[in-house]
């Protein structure tokens, strides 16, 4: 039974994943097609396939800044600004399952940075990665750059 749940699980994930790789060949460039490509990074990352998450991830990031550095409202803005950090802490969990820290903390510290900028900080604050837990990665990152010593 286990088994069988585990394939319906997975047959939903393709799904899932397939439905978006078609959006997003179709999608205009807009905060939709930046939502696509971050929910594709997030799912890449949930079934640990890293390489694909990593690429969405990029994307969801250039088309953010792309989208921002439009002349385009407030919301719209907001919009780019958050999927921009959202996609930097995704991206940051896949390097830290990659075991490269020193990539994890760069991209959890975008994103922290990005929570603070003035659009994010007067609607809405941004789910980040949570502090304590970039502190244990500061932390693994130490003992990491210490075994490279030896």
């Amino acid at each position: 039974y286990f088994c069988q749940l585990l394939n319906l699980v997975g047959l939903a994930q393709n799904k899932r994943l397939d439905s978006l790789l078609k959006l997003i060949k179709t999608d205009q460039q807009d905060t939709i097609k930046l939502i696509n490509l971050y929910n594709l990074s997030d799912e890449y990352e949930t079934i640990n396939l890293y390489p694909d998450g990593l690429y969405y991830g990029k994307q969801a990031i250039v088309l953010a800044e792309f989208i921002y550095n439009k002349p385009n409202k407030e919301l719209i803005k907001l919009c780019a600004q958050k999927y921009k950090g959202k996609a930097h802490t995704n991206i940051g969990i896949i390097y830290r399952k990659q075991g490269n820290y020193s990539e994890a903390l760069k991209n959890h510290f975008i994103a922290l940075k990005s929570s603070q900028q003035p659009l994010c900080r007067r609607r809405e604050p941004l789910q980040l990665f949570p502090s304590h837990r970039l502190d244990k990665l500061l932390h693994r990152k130490k003992i990491a750059d210490r075994e490279l010593v030896f």
